[in-house]
């Protein structure tokens, strides 16, 4: 089977529209998709978030809100303090990259149709609190985050019953987040006075 494979002046608008750095990097994990078989779109999509998955500061230092937007056939990721963008062909992709952003820091995600008008929105506030622990989807498993720091887990089983115990131990509250980010449940492990 002949596979594309994607170079930084023949490659789809989606990477082509992303600066330099993270273009490359795209590229460099689609085409590793596209060879191991992967449907062309779903390859872009996994490109493009596992190359932006440690970009940290295009979407602007002082933002105070991440959203997310359909355009005609893609979704937008972008901020209310930066000019860059960043497109995916799959909502789903999209909105793991959007609540990893939010997530890292520790701001909301804000889902708009195309007319700007909110569809969904979720707060992440966990990071710097010194009495709950989360257990949140990561682009490899699952985080185990609290105040005394991260643990990684390939599974949310094993995620969840080291989480269960980590919180009873620091007498923190549990809480447990859906793969997109929001919040599913909260266990209280604190003591309330």
């Amino acid at each position: 089977m002949n596979t594309p494979n994607w170079t930084t002046t023949d490659c789809p608008p989606a990477i082509a529209s992303l600066p330099v750095a993270i273009r490359r990097a795209a590229l460099r994990y689609a085409n590793a998709e596209l060879e191991g078989g992967r449907n062309p779109e779903r390859a872009l999509s996994f490109g493009i978030a596992r190359a932006m998955a440690t970009d940290d500061d295009v979407l602007g230092e002082d933002a105070t809100g991440i959203f997310m937007q359909p355009t005609d056939a893609a979704w937008v990721i972008f901020s209310d303090a930066g000019e860059e963008r960043y497109t995916f062909t799959d909502y789903e992709d999209a909105l793991r990259r959007a609540g990893e952003i939010a997530r890292a820091r520790s701001l909301p995600l804000v889902v708009v149709n195309g007319e700007g008008g909110v569809i969904e929105s979720w707060e992440f506030s966990h990071t710097g609190s010194d009495n709950e622990l989360h257990l949140q989807p990561s682009t490899d498993g699952w985080l185990v985050n609290g105040p005394d720091g991260l643990a990684e887990f390939v599974t949310r089983k094993e995620g969840f019953v080291a989480a269960r115990k980590r919180a009873k131990e620091l007498d923190v509250d549990l809480v447990i987040h859906h793969r997109g980010g929001a919040v599913e449940r909260r266990t209280r492990f604190a003591q309330t006075a």
